[in-house]
């Protein structure tokens, strides 16, 4: 349905609380979260009481904090609402706040009983709190009370509790049973049997997974885009199919995806494999595949020229990096921060900063531009502060810092980035010998606490500042304290297992949570450490942090 028909339906409905729904979400699609916003809000003056206009308002929030209010409001004004508590409970888990999101699904379940997704919802909770037991309970409880085309998702859960509990060929079995459900549509189920058989060293079979749910899926895609038919029945493309024709005939058609398609995250799985095991020509097939088929989604352009970048060939890097600016617009900052540390990597600063300059007028012409970190623009302003460090502009260095703060997210939500920032600040504080300023930056980055890969560089900036300033008994203290803070981050470093304990959930807070919570059971074997530095962006390396750079301002 078109814009331009739902802006009349709205004259002439206004009382009908869908339309602004709808509305909302056509704009929504389109990118424009203000948009979208503003049609929800304007529903709500004249339908205060539709729980659907507030739990919509908190799905395309700005910031988590609203996010929970909209979903609280909601739920007041109908309890009987399942959506809102399963959506306020999923954000609570995955920011750690294990009895909030516990509490928030058991009253939905008292008022829901029969709602699969707050089954399935708690059976995550308990999943990660190692209560395999009573998470399989929740997911089969899910199983029995959802529709049909939910079933893949309870058979893909019950899968990953076998899996943790070392049943790998009853894990693999509910995966396929997925696989099977609604014609193959079953994006999550493809991608975990695909990421499953990569954790047991099955690569072969990985890419195969892969290859059977793409061409499955695209092949109702081109029946309904052109009408073209086929010889096999439907269901007749399955895993013992031959693989390399499978992929011929996959490469030959491109249907067009849907913005949003979790498929997206099938072709990303089988790029990555690629990657790992392929060759240069089978990588190059697949992301000119993904980028025919997704031809809006930045992203994939941005993992194909990181590809490039690994394997030194900077020309092809560049190229794509321009695709993938062009392809975010002014939707997404990020391709042009990346796309300007790749050449700040090479020492091309002035290049560097002709490209943050673009990507801050693109995102200045968005909507959406002021939403700091949720569309990437604080830590553009971050990178771009580090460059003109790095080229000796320190006054257009410290206007850029600030503008990184101001629109970095409020509260626990921006806590991370706002700590990496302020300890950026700090840092060049310190080279300018500002040391008052220096310490007072500190201070509020170890009020945060979460800076990302842990406090010790903090705390030895700190004891650096304290010697400069002459105050040698606070120097050793703080060097005392960042030798223990790094002794705790190597331990915790070491399993993430430690990080579930109660001192290790009070260390952690807000997004810092959500590289540790509901992550697969293979996630680990495939990516290493959720807690890791590869988790933020450490794209820049700081003047300061540089070996090789002296001191000469």
């Amino acid at each position: 349905m078109s814009r331009a028909l739902l802006l009349q339906l709205k004259e002439l409905t206004p009382n009908d609380a869908r339309i602004y729904r709808r509305l909302a979400r056509f704009e929504k699609e389109e990118g424009n979260m203000s948009a979208a916003r503003a049609i929800l809000q304007e529903g709500l003056r004249l339908h205060p009481k539709n729980a659907y206009l507030w739990h919509g308002l908190g799905s395309m929030a700005a910031t988590d904090q609203d996010a929970k209010k909209y979903y609280r409001r909601a739920i007041d004004v109908d309890p009987t609402l399942p959506h809102s508590y399963h959506a306020l409970g999923t954000l609570e888990h995955s920011q750690g706040r294990l009895a909030m999101a516990m509490k928030t699904l058991k009253k939905g379940i008292e008022y829901c009983p029969t709602s699969h997704r707050l089954h399935h919802a708690l059976g995550d909770l308990y999943r990660d709190a190692k209560m395999l037991d009573m998470a399989e309970k929740s997911y089969r409880k899910a199983l029995k009370l959802g529709p049909a085309v939910s079933h893949g998702f309870a058979y893909t859960a019950i899968a990953f509790v076998l899996y943790e509990k070392g049943n790998i060929e009853h894990c693999r079995s509910w995966l396929r049973k997925a696989t099977d459900l609604n014609r193959g549509r079953q994006a999550n189920a493809w991608l975990s049997l695909a990421q499953m058989e990569e954790a047991e060293g099955n690569t072969d079979a990985a890419r195969a997974v892969c290859i059977a749910g793409l061409a499955k899926y695209e092949r109702t895609l081109l029946e309904q885009q052109r009408k073209i038919k086929f010889h096999k029945k439907d269901g007749d493309i399955s895993l013992s199919d031959d693989p390399v024709e499978m992929k011929n005939n996959l490469l030959r058609n491109v249907p067009s995806y849907r913005s949003g398609d979790r498929f997206f995250n099938l072709y990303r799985t089988w790029a990555r494999l690629e990657e790992r095991y392929g060759s240069i020509d089978s990588v190059e097939e697949v992301y000119r595949r993904a980028t025919a088929a997704f031809p809006h989604e930045w992203k994939l352009c941005v993992d194909w020229a990181k590809h490039y970048v690994k394997l030194n060939i900077p020309n092809r890097a560049r190229e794509i990096f321009c695709n993938a600016c062009v392809k975010a617009g002014n939707r997404h900052a990020a391709p042009y921060r990346l796309y300007a540390e790749y050449e700040m990597s090479l020492g091309n600063y002035k290049e560097a900063r002709k490209i943050l300059y673009r990507g801050a007028i693109a995102m200045s012409q968005s909507p959406d531009g002021a939403l700091g970190n949720r569309c990437g623009l604080a830590e553009l302003f971050h990178t771009w502060a580090v460059c003109e460090w790095h080229l000796g502009d320190l006054n257009r260095a410290e206007s850029l810092f600030d503008n990184a703060l101001r629109v970095t997210n409020a509260g626990e939500e921006g806590s991370k980035l706002r700590s990496y920032i302020l300890y950026s600040i700090a840092r060049l504080q310190y080279a300018q010998e500002e040391f008052l300023i220096a310490q007072h930056c500190i201070g509020l980055c170890l009020k945060e606490n979460v800076m990302p890969g842990g406090n010790s560089k903090i705390w030895e900036l700190w004891s650096d500042v304290a010697l400069a300033m002459g105050n040698d008994k606070l120097a050793e203290e703080c060097q005392e304290q960042a030798e223990r803070s790094k002794g705790l981050e190597d331990k915790n470093g070491a399993s993430d297992l430690s990080l579930l304990t109660p001192f290790g959930l009070a260390r952690m807070k807000g997004r810092d949570m959500e590289g540790l919570m509901r992550r697969d059971p293979w996630h680990h074997k495939l990516f290493g450490s959720a807690t890791s530095r590869s988790d933020f962006f450490y794209g820049v390396k700081l003047p300061e942090e540089d070996a090789e750079y002296s001191r000469s301002y």
